[in-house]
């Protein structure tokens, strides 16, 4: 909306320009949505909250700013000084705004066009769209994009997941084969006590006696042995003074073994010491022959001083020589 650029004066002639206009609906929209702040806001000098009214852009003040000041919502600004918290507040586009004339044919000197320099701005100009075309599916999906574009990966390759092998008989089976037979030996003896306890229940029912196999009898064998101790054992664990060690000395078992022992060592004893004594009657018996050593008389050093070691060597040299002439 434009205004006509004519002096104002009085708020009653801009309520009366706004009407004309068809603006002054949001004006009585902004004055009844006037409410008391929610929260500490009240206690900060702003009690209260309303809707924004129409926006008024003027190039020339001729009373407008007093005119317009006082209406609930309506504010204002110079064409060359626009506020984008005005003209969008809250980030949204589209305000109600109403433009005087001089204010709306002084815009393209402030900004010029796309091939017009501004006057207010040095060498400025408004942006100029480096597309032209906007669709943008269609310039992505042409041939001489996809001609340079390399080719989709529509392989995915996602990390693997370690399990654990205690668990996961799969894994197990992997780093140790023999697991699987381990396992399948193990579900065939489970089988195997599920039918045996089945038939043995089957035959305490019907009241028929089964022999029982060589290992089942030792293990009742070893069982009685074992539910025999129980009570002493018990009374061991729960008092101490009831606890007696066994000792070695105080065992049947032991003392018998031990004596044993001690009359067999004194056996092989004796046996020794008669067959020593026999040896030494036979000994004493043959005729001891006495063996006098000979003593060798030392030589006596031949003249002159020379041992017989030396006579030796003379008389070979003189064979030597006798055997040369």
């Amino acid at each position: 909306m434009t205004l006509p650029s004519k002096p104002y004066k009085k708020t009653k002639q801009a309520i009366s320009t706004l009407k004309a206009v068809g603006a002054y609906d949001d004006v009585v929209k902004a004055k009844e949505s006037r409410k008391l702040r929610r929260g500490k806001g009240k206690l900060r000098d702003r009690r209260h909250v309303a809707r924004r009214g129409p926006l008024v852009v003027y190039n020339d003040d001729q009373g407008i700013v007093k005119a317009f000041r006082n209406l609930p919502g309506v504010e204002l600004s110079h064409v060359d000084s626009l506020n984008l918290l005005q003209l969008a507040p809250g980030g949204h586009l589209g305000r109600f705004i109403v433009w005087t004339k001089s204010a709306f044919t002084k815009l393209n000197d402030n900004w010029g066009s796309v091939n017009r320099e501004s006057k207010q701005k040095l060498g400025y100009t408004l942006p100029r769209p480096i597309l032209a075309n906007s669709d943008l599916t269609r310039i992505i999906n042409s041939d001489e994009i996809q001609s340079k574009v390399r080719p989709a990966i529509k392989s995915v390759k996602r990390a693997v997941q370690h399990k654990n092998p205690l668990t996961n008989l799969g894994v197990r089976v992997r780093l140790n084969p023999y697991a699987l037979t381990l396992r399948r030996a193990e579900l065939q003896q489970q089988e195997r006590n599920k039918a045996a306890r089945a038939k043995a229940v089957e035959n305490a029912r019907k009241g028929v006696k089964v022999a029982k196999t060589k290992v089942e009898q030792s293990q009742l064998k070893a069982d009685k042995k074992h539910s025999g101790r129980k009570a002493e054992n018990y009374k061991r664990i729960v008092d101490d003074s009831l606890y007696v060690p066994k000792t070695k000395e105080s065992d049947p078992v032991y003392i018998k073994k031990r004596n044993e022992a001690i009359a067999k060592a004194s056996a092989e004893i004796a046996a020794k010491k008669f067959t020593i004594k026999l040896r030494g009657q036979a000994k004493a018996e043959e005729p001891v022959e006495e063996k006098k050593e000979e003593k060798k008389p030392a030589k006596a050093p031949a003249k002159g001083g020379k041992d017989a070691k030396d006579e030796k060597k003379d008389e070979k040299k003189e064979e030597k020589k006798a055997g040369k002439k």
